[in-house]
């Protein structure tokens, strides 16, 4: 049997890198979602949490071995989502995460989660 996480015991693992104030609406956080649904942009987003100081969309797209235009749509999707910043430095567009609509979200999914299990979903009949 696979051992599954709590929401409360995910929280607790990265609560130190976010900070969470307020809620996210429900087709943000399914926007959210599913941008963070795509093995690609999921390690996007590993990356540009641990470069704060951000990096550009050649850069990402070389650290992870894939090709420049493919990546550009994979920023693009996050930034969609609301889940990157975009600055431009001269010629470049420096991309960074946005950490706290990440953990806005993430606190949002868990909210959203608990009250699913403390309010059983009626069956019909």
């Amino acid at each position: 049997m696979a051992h599954r996480a709590t929401p409360d015991k995910f929280l607790a693992l990265i609560n130190p890198y976010f900070c969470y104030h307020g809620n996210v609406e429900t087709n943000d956080l399914i926007e959210v979602l599913d941008a963070l649904a795509q093995e690609t942009r999921l390690d996007v987003m590993r990356l540009l949490l641990r470069h704060d100081e951000g990096l550009s969309s050649g850069e990402v797209a070389q650290k992870l071995k894939v090709p420049k235009n493919t990546m550009s749509s994979h920023l693009a999707c996050l930034d969609r989502a609301g889940l990157v910043q975009r600055e431009r430095r001269s010629r470049f567009i420096i991309y960074r995460a946005k950490r706290d609509y990440l953990g806005k979200s993430l606190s949002s999914l868990n909210d959203f989660l608990g009250d699913g299990a403390r309010q059983p979903r009626k069956r019909s009949a």
